[in-house]
């Protein structure tokens, strides 16, 4: 089962527009595997307007496979991707790979545990999508909480 077709909705995160809340949803598909999804939902305010960046997080199957995905806003440039940044690590770029309605656009990117790893030390996560006039939009969410969702059963 392809881990960017996850779109059920009990697996979204609740959005929160004060203290971040992290949450982690499992489910097993037909096909016996099991996938568990670690997110975080948020509004952000850009110019007076608040637009939601749907979910950031962290998709695992069968305890083997994962992929970080971010669902962007609507009003962003896909060819740019996105860019996240944990703390002071190195800019990460993830491509789009699919729109959904409402939801937004996703980007996914494999990563390892060495990405989890500095999910489970970091204090935020920067995300920065672009805007067709140039502008860059940027998101910064907190890590806190987030192993204590991660490490959940």
């Amino acid at each position: 089962m392809c881990l960017s077709s996850i779109q059920s909705t009990n697996l979204y995160a609740e959005e929160t527009t004060d203290k971040p809340h992290w949450k982690k949803a499992c489910q097993v598909s037909g096909e016996g595997n099991e996938i568990c999804q670690t997110s975080y939902g948020q509004y952000i305010l850009f110019n007076e307007e608040n637009l939601w960046v749907s979910r950031i997080g962290i998709a695992v199957l069968n305890d083997s496979v994962m992929r970080m995905f971010v669902y962007g806003p609507l009003g962003v440039l896909l060819a740019e991707g996105v860019n996240t940044k944990i703390d002071d690590l190195p800019v990460v770029s993830m491509d789009y790979v699919y729109c959904i309605n409402l939801y937004g656009c996703q980007a996914i990117l494999e990563i390892d545990n060495t990405t989890v790893n500095n999910l489970k030390n970091g204090n935020e996560i920067i995300i920065e999508f672009l805007k067709p006039t140039g502008e860059t939009l940027t998101a910064n969410v907190s890590l806190a909480g987030f192993t204590k969702a991660f490490n959940s059963n």
